[in-house]
């Protein structure tokens, strides 16, 4: 199989490192500008004797063979310049399959562009938006048949960079029903950590058509016992709380009846998932990550909301909404 990826930085070596656990003969072409991505990437697939491995490197897109065949593409660079690569690409070869990171994009306007621009090719494109897998143990447990409150708390735990991955599974829990925003309270801005891209703090609430609830909550504050963050659902049958770390959820489950289910669930990191995801792919046509268009429409209820605040404080929002 033909695997590219586009953009080598911490994410993209993480997709690095789960490929190499594919026991498939692979080519893997990497695409990055910077020489310190490039040299990392090769020096963990030089430690990797695998004789089914092939690796090629480029600077530029432009440096692909147009007549390259390629099963997966990930594109794994900063939202902001997510559009411009899709371009190049397509331009170039076309993928059987596309998995882009979210945050999509930062313009609202390219979302909808690129729902038409997908529709000229065959490509399936998927979001990796990969709680709704990972969050199987915790959906097992749960009746989807009673009216559900889902409550996401926590501390920096990044409202405006990740609320899409919990909108995902609240999504599926409320058997995909429409979504829409009922209620926000922003109090606060501040800059990220990368440079040139901002984090938000407040409230967001959603509900279903069905009438599920999701709460959505961020805070600033530095206390460790809320960096998790905490997760709870509720019906009138049960009580389910737990708190995610990187590496597990740790939590209980009680019922109606007082009765206690303790559990800790692993959690698998992005250098265990992307193998399963191809695998699927490859195997199935087919992969637990939510389509371009769901995910589209999980950016565009919340991407309003941002921009909005934004401006109200002054940022510049005009070359794009500047969340990663």
């Amino acid at each position: 199989m033909n695997i590219i990826i586009i953009g080598c930085g911490n994410i993209g070596f993480r997709h690095l490192e789960s490929i190499l656990n594919l026991d498939a003969k692979k080519n893997i072409y990497i695409v990055d500008k910077s020489d310190a991505s490039i040299d990392r990437c090769k020096n963990l697939l030089y430690k990797n004797d695998d004789q089914n491995l092939s690796s090629f490197f480029f600077k530029s897109i432009d440096d692909i063979n147009s007549n390259l065949e390629i099963d997966i593409a990930i594109i794994a660079s900063n939202s902001n310049s997510r559009a411009s690569i899709i371009r190049s690409l397509f331009s170039k070869v076309i993928p059987t399959h596309l998995i882009l990171e979210k945050l999509l994009f930062t313009k609202i306007s390219d979302f909808n562009f690129f729902l038409d621009f997908f529709k000229n090719f065959k490509t399936k494109v998927w979001v990796n938006q990969w709680l709704n897998s990972e969050f199987q143990f915790l959906t097992d447990q749960i009746n989807s048949n009673e009216k559900l409150e889902v409550t996401i708390y926590g501390s920096q735990w990044g409202l405006a960079c990740n609320s899409v991955h919990f909108l995902e599974w609240f999504h599926e829990l409320s058997s995909r029903d429409g979504l829409k925003i009922s209620n926000h309270s922003f109090y606060r801005v501040l800059e990220a950590k990368r440079a040139g891209f901002y984090e938000i703090f407040g409230s967001i609430e959603i509900v279903s058509k069905n009438g599920n609830k999701l709460n959505l909550i961020c805070d600033d504050k530095t206390d460790p016992e809320l960096l998790g963050p905490l997760i709870n659902v509720k019906s009138k049958s049960f009580n389910l709380s737990c708190k995610m770390s990187p590496s597990d959820l740790i939590g209980e489950i009680s019922t109606f009846n007082n009765a206690f289910t303790n559990f800790t669930q692993p959690l698998k990191y992005q250098s265990q998932r992307t193998e399963i995801v191809i695998s699927d792919l490859m195997e199935e046509n087919d992969c637990c990550l939510p389509s371009y268009i769901v995910s589209c429409n999980h950016h565009l209820l919340i991407y309003p909301l941002f921009n909005d605040y934004f401006l109200a404080n002054n940022i510049d929002t005009a070359s794009g909404i500047p969340i990663t």
